[in-house]
């Protein structure tokens, strides 16, 4: 079974009410002083593509934990001397210069607005910084961000196999892009949709999609016996020595305003990946095992996993999906440890030889959906394989266990 491509860009879209904009030329200009005369509301617009998480999120689900930045990019020509860019900066000059910190958002399907249907946030009438947008996820509290330096800003998390880690950013290529200047100088820019900023979201982890499917007791035989597979039950599935302390790089302005990391997320390119990979890094070489969980319940909680016989070769022969999946960060390898169960005596089987799992011998990479395929003959031999299947396209990985 193939899983299909979750990691293309995200389509995301505002449905705030417009404020009161004008399509004309609405400014006055004062000793080179130029002031927009009427608000010009901050709007999301909408992207081709989907993301996809499930525990790692369905693109259907909602998802109300987002935090939306808005970051001075670069500085404008419109007026004289604007300050420096500082985004944490308390001067008068300096404050306008992040406009949108940590403010939470949902995404509804194809939607992304505000959790608070009443809000309202619009471009400073100053006109000072062009400004890029930057969003997050799993969102957390405001004191749980890093910004002691200036100009950057970090989230850290640990994982738990459970929660995708997404990143995404809307960038334009053009000079007053995002700004009051760059809606109201081109009526097109105000009136058509395609403009609008659009945040290409990323996935930041790499998943895995474990399936356990019947092996014949020999294989090649003319009539196969699939006996022993019938009566194997998988109890749990583990990755040992996974790493868990990560650091998300949410917004750096030395980092993000080389023309290529603007290039790549205006267009959303595929060829250049330097603007979202290595958003994600390692915070410590701390590792720790990390245990399959089952399918999300009400409120996105994760139980246990249940454990699954494996399936009648007559009647389910590519196999069955076992729990969810695992969010890990992306290693060279990944260790698994695998109980089994045989129904017919009772006795547990674990897999005593490391099981190693590596697509093609090629690391596991970020955005990438790998379907691990558990091929369980019966109890006597314990081996993996590894068929690989995509978010990014990452390939097939088999796991033989028989």
């Amino acid at each position: 079974m193939r899983i299909h491509q979750l990691f293309i860009a995200t389509a995301l879209a505002s449905v705030m009410m417009l404020g009161s904009c004008s399509n004309e030329q609405d400014e006055v200009q004062q000793d080179r002083i130029v002031i927009a005369t009427a608000p010009v509301e901050m709007r999301l617009g909408s992207n081709v593509g989907a993301v996809a998480t499930r525990s790692a999120l369905d693109d259907s689900e909602t998802i109300d934990t987002l935090g939306v930045f808005a970051l001075a990019r670069h500085e404008l020509s419109i007026n004289q001397a604007p300050a420096a860019i500082q985004w944490w900066g308390t001067d008068e000059t300096q404050v306008t210069a992040c406009r949108l910190f940590n403010i939470e958002a949902k995404k509804t399907g194809a939607l992304v607005s505000w959790i608070d249907e009443d809000a309202h946030y619009y471009y400073p009438m100053t006109q000072f910084y062009a400004y890029d947008f930057y969003t997050y996820y799993p969102r957390v509290a405001d004191d749980q961000l890093d910004k002691s330096n200036d100009n950057e800003l970090y989230v850290d998390y640990k994982l738990d196999g459970k929660t995708d880690i997404l990143w995404g950013r809307a960038a334009s290529m053009e000079t007053t892009g995002y700004s009051a200047a760059y809606f109201t100088q081109d009526k097109a820019h105000f009136t058509e949709a395609e403009y609008l900023p659009k945040l290409n979201l990323r996935h930041q982890l790499t998943r895995l999609v474990f399936y356990a499917v019947p092996a014949p007791k020999y294989n090649g035989d003319a009539e196969p016996d699939y006996t022993a597979a019938k009566q194997m039950k998988v109890i749990s599935i583990k990755v040992v020595n996974a790493y868990t302390d990560v650091r998300l790089t949410i917004a750096d302005l030395a980092l993000d305003s080389p023309t290529s990391m603007v290039t790549g997320c205006a267009t959303n390119s595929t060829t250049d990946e330097s603007w979202w990979r290595d958003r994600l890094v390692l915070r410590s070489e701390n590792r720790d095992t990390i245990t399959l969980a089952d399918q999300p319940i009400a409120d996105s909680v994760q139980p246990e996993f249940i454990p699954v016989m494996v399936p009648d070769e007559s009647t389910l022969p590519g196999g069955v999906q076992l729990g969810e999946s695992m969010m890990l960060y992306p290693q060279t390898y990944y260790k698994l440890q695998i109980v089994l169960q045989n129904t017919a005596d009772g006795l547990y089987h674990v897999s005593e030889i490391p099981l190693l799992i590596q697509p093609g011998g090629d690391p596991f990479i970020a955005g990438a959906q790998y379907k691990v395929v558990l091929r369980v003959g019966g109890p006597t031999e314990l081996s993996v394989r590894a068929s690989l299947a995509d978010w990014d396209d990452g390939g097939n990985i088999t796991v033989d266990m028989h």
